[in-house]
């Protein structure tokens, strides 16, 4: 997906704290076996921040704790991570040439505030709002469970997914045109920004794909 569109969106996990972002964030680092921590935006350096852009590929960055008040120059670091470029760090010595780290990974961006610092930012993002605090004794059972299985962490589930890898690679942009299709008819008297449009038709053609070969929990209609 991002070699052929160059950019990949940042989910961005927002709201009032336990409301379940942090455990949201955990759960999908332990798709990728042993869950790497979040990096903290408001206290890490921008440099801390490359580093761990560019340490895993195929998997995810959990950015953490981002306020609008944070750094602009990390603002301006995240909106080129959607972009796919990473940090440039010059050689000071004659003759070292510039290099440019790579982002391979999909973002993930939590915190309380929506990102709104910046409408490039906010343009960049998959908007997911967290606001429920208090739940049902079953929900918490069912929470309790899902972290037992954490412990062992939960990459069978990646492995689900991973067994269709080469099918995905040679058929995705044909359900991304449906899906584009499908979208566009339903949005036709709706102005939406090509961008904003494209990062949620790059989640929606994924889950299409996938419908009819694994159990998920709902419908590609219904999402």
């Amino acid at each position: 997906i991002s070699q052929q569109f160059k950019f990949f969106p940042i989910l961005n996990a927002f709201g009032p704290p336990g409301t379940g972002k942090s455990q949201l964030g955990w759960s999908m680092m332990y798709l990728f076996g042993e869950a790497q921590h979040p990096y903290n935006l408001h206290n890490g350096t921008k440099v801390g921040l490359a580093e761990h852009l560019a340490e895993f590929s195929n998997a995810f960055a959990w950015i953490d704790e981002y306020k609008n008040a944070v750094d602009y120059d990390k603002i301006e670091m995240l909106k080129s991570a959607y972009d796919l470029i990473g940090r440039k760090k010059g050689g000071i010595e004659k003759g070292k040439k510039t290099k440019t780290s790579m982002v391979n990974a999909g973002i993930i961006l939590t915190g309380q505030e929506m990102p709104t610092a910046d409408v490039a930012l906010l343009k960049r993002v998959i908007l997911l709002q967290f606001y429920k605090n208090e739940f049902t004794e079953q929900e918490q059972k069912e929470y309790d469970k899902l972290k037992e299985m954490e412990k062992a962490g939960l990459s069978h589930f990646l492995f689900e997914f991973l067994q269709y890898r080469e099918q995905f690679e040679k058929e995705y942009f044909k359900v991304y045109d449906t899906v584009s299709s499908d979208l566009g008819k339903d949005l036709e008297n709706i102005d939406v920004e090509d961008r904003i449009f494209r990062n949620m038709v790059i989640i929606v053609a994924a889950f299409k794909f996938f419908e009819d070969k694994i159990q998920l929990n709902m419908t590609y209609d219904e999402l």
